[in-house]
């Protein structure tokens, strides 16, 4: 009885003492200092108070051992075993599409007038229009006659966005790459696998790189400065 609760209170032990120094090494890996610095000096204060006591003889260390090792149970059991009835999350009624035009900056860039799915659209949503159809009149940001122009400023603000679209289109196209572009290998995703996700190919130094589908051209080839809600005074 004895060995068998000096086995387990040093079993415990090393369990405890890895599981602090895994979190250490973990947090150092992050680059996360003081994490790693506080598990250090929580683990040192671990081995050398416990040491001691599980190594040298003394009146009552069975009792001790015995204290420690259902300690450690008692907890495993609290923090893993379920208890009561965990609330399940429900749906009121039966899952609906979202139409992601439904937000403004979706519809002044996927919905062109003219076209059949702007009048689609608008006819399903007729309080929207004359909102939208009054916004698509003003001038877009750094434009003559908005209240963000001006004959300096604005050349470096449209150039800014260019730069910008410039350096995303690439991301534009929603069509995923080929599933032999990334085989066996995982993309510095979290073990998310690029292939079923259309993210990207692997360079040959095993790193990511951009990927542009070339099924087709881009939805918009160029993205154009939002509105600017407000005329010049």
């Amino acid at each position: 009885m004895r060995l068998a609760i000096d086995i387990a209170a040093w079993f415990t032990f090393a369990l405890l003492a890895l599981g602090l120094l895994a979190f250490v090494v973990t947090s150092l890996q992050e680059r996360r200092v003081r994490p790693a610095w506080r598990a250090g000096v929580l683990t040192a204060l671990f081995v050398v108070a416990l040491t001691p006591l599980l190594v040298f003889d003394y009146s009552g260390k069975l009792v001790v051992e015995a204290v420690f090792v259902g300690g450690f149970v008692v907890a495993v059991i609290l923090l893993l075993a379920p208890f009561g009835d965990r609330p399940r999350l429900q749906l009121p009624g039966p899952p609906a599409q979202i139409d992601e035009r439904d937000a403004v900056f979706h519809r002044f860039l996927r919905l062109q007038p003219g076209t059949a799915d702007y009048e689609t659209y608008y006819i399903a949503h007729p309080e929207k229009r004359k909102l939208d159809e009054h916004i698509r009149t003003l001038p877009r940001l750094g434009e003559p006659g908005s209240r963000s122009y001006d004959p300096l400023t604005s050349k470096y603000m449209r150039a800014t966005f260019d730069v910008l679209d410039e350096l995303t289109g690439d991301l534009d196209d929603a069509a995923a790459p080929p599933a032999d572009r990334c085989p066996g290998r995982r993309c510095l995703t979290g073990g998310i696998d690029p292939a079923n996700q259309g993210i990207c190919p692997l360079s040959r130094g095993g790193g990511c790189r951009r990927y542009r589908a070339q099924s087709g051209p881009r939805v918009q080839p160029h993205r154009p400065l939002p509105r600017d809600l407000g005329r010049a005074d």
